[in-house]
């Protein structure tokens, strides 16, 4: 009995998965030397889909794979050197991936899983800068990382999510963000100036606001916010300041200034439509709220 050649039972594959696949489109343009394109429609389940990948300029890399999607569109471009970007949508609807990289050395990924209705935008400017955002089990997010500088890093995560928004923006040096929203409504608008600011923030909940800015050097913002439509606000420009929010009640503002250096406030609100200011001048202030 004659065997297939490995090469033949690989196509023998590749034509059996895609033909579970159907009107899906994949567009790819190069120009320059030794980049690659990878794209991946393959998989049952898998329909209407479209990957765009744009590459100009040299040893960029992108990887973009659709399985069991269907009206679901991933489009990377990249222009530069040594870039990399991975996009992967699994089990999802009617989502969108965008990825635009214009410098050297950038990387992002994306991930959506059995999402629907939702959206990832991902842009990156300059060198080494990282981005890593993913959405699974959730409908109608959005979240969006907007980096401008050198070796800034975002993470956003997404899961069990549904109407929620997430925009992280970081220029300058050694930015550092990490976000988690899980619940309903929620909502982080995060911008980042200056040299190695540090900021983590986890929603959980009903429709918690988060507005953050951090400009100067070495500043670290925490946010907690665990239960329905509290609005946190937190302002630093300085150096080595500290602030941290707590919201675990209903209905509760908190907002937090830091100009100077080396200040710390810490706030903490436990009921119900409290309301808590912290305003710091200087350096080597100290604020505790309970509420």
């Amino acid at each position: 009995m004659k065997t297939l050649t490995p090469i033949a039972t690989a196509l023998l594959l590749a034509a059996s998965g895609a033909a579970l696949a159907d009107e899906n489109t994949a567009n790819v343009t190069q120009n320059g030397e030794g980049n690659y394109a990878h794209s991946d429609q393959a998989g049952e389940g898998t329909y209407n889909n479209t990957i765009m990948q744009v590459q100009e300029g040299f040893f960029n890399e992108a990887y973009a794979e659709q399985y069991g999607a269907s009206d679901s569109y991933i489009n990377q471009n990249q222009y530069g050197i040594m870039n990399e970007a991975a996009s992967y949508q699994q089990g999802g609807y009617e989502n969108m991936t965008t990825v635009e990289q214009d410098g050297v050395y950038n990387s992002a990924t994306t991930l959506q899983y059995y999402e629907a209705y939702s959206e990832i935008k991902v842009t990156q400017s300059l060198f080494g800068n990282h981005a890593y955002v993913q959405q699974a089990l959730g409908e109608k997010n959005y979240a969006s990382v907007d980096q401008e500088g050198f070796f800034n890093y975002a993470q956003i995560d997404q899961f069990l999510s549904w109407g929620s928004t997430a925009r992280v923006k970081q220029y300058g040096f050694g930015q550092d963000a990490h976000v988690e929203q899980t619940g309903k409504q929620q909502d982080i608008n995060l911008t980042q100036r200056g040299f190695a600011n540090d900021f983590q923030s986890a929603q959980y909940g009903w429709g918690n606001d988060g507005y953050i800015v951090q400009a100067g050097m070495d500043n670290y913002a925490g946010l907690d916010q665990w239960g329905s439509h509290n609005e946190a606000v937190i302002h630093q420009d300085g150096y080595g300041n500290d602030a941290y929010t707590v919201q675990d009640g209903y209905f509760n503002v908190a907002k937090t200034r830091q100009y100077g250096d080396y200040n710390a406030a810490y706030v903490n609100q436990l009921g119900l439509q409290e309301n808590a200011e912290v305003h710091q001048y200087g350096a080597w202030n100290t604020a505790i709220v309970f509420q």
